[in-house]
C-alpha cells in the first residue's frame, strides 16, 4: 500500500474577458494553487517530509481570441508558470527538490483553432 497524505490547500483564480470590438477578445487570467498552506519554502529541508507535491504555483495568462465567424474561432494564449522556490543550501543536489532550487522553464504557449457544430 501506498502512503496517505492528508493536507490543507488552497486555490484560487480570477479572469478577465474583455470584448474589442465585434470580432475579439482579449483574456487574463491569474490563478494560485497551495497543496500543503501550513508550509513555506523555508520549510523544505533534507530532513523533512516534504515532496515536489507540496510546491505552491501561481500563473499569469495572457490571450488573444479571434472570433473568425459563428463557427471558428483562433485562440492565442501563453502562461507564465511560478514555482515556489527552495532553500539550495537545504536540498542536496540529488533530491527530487533539487531542480525547485529555482523557477522551472515551464511556460506554455497556445495556438487553437476550435470549430463549433
Amino acid at each position: 500500500t501506498t502512503a496517505l497524505y492528508k493536507r490543507d490547500f488552497a486555490g484560487w483564480y480570477v479572469n478577465l474577458v474583455q470584448n474589442v470590438g465585434d470580432d475579439d477578445q482579449i483574456v487574463v487570467k491569474y490563478d494560485v494553487y497551495d497543496p500543503n498552506k501550513n508550509i513555506a519554502a523555508s520549510d523544505f529541508t533534507t530532513n523533512g517530509n516534504f515532496t515536489i507535491a507540496d510546491i505552491k504555483y501561481s500563473t499569469l495568462g495572457l490571450g488573444y481570441i479571434h472570433h473568425w465567424d459563428a463557427n471558428v474561432k483562433f485562440v492565442l494564449y501563453y502562461e507564465w508558470v511560478k514555482n515556489e522556490v527552495v532553500d539550495a543550501a537545504k536540498i542536496p543536489a540529488g533530491s527530487s527538490l533539487f531542480s525547485y532550487t529555482k523557477d522551472l522553464r515551464d511556460n506554455v504557449f497556445t495556438f487553437r483553432i476550435q470549430y463549433k457544430f
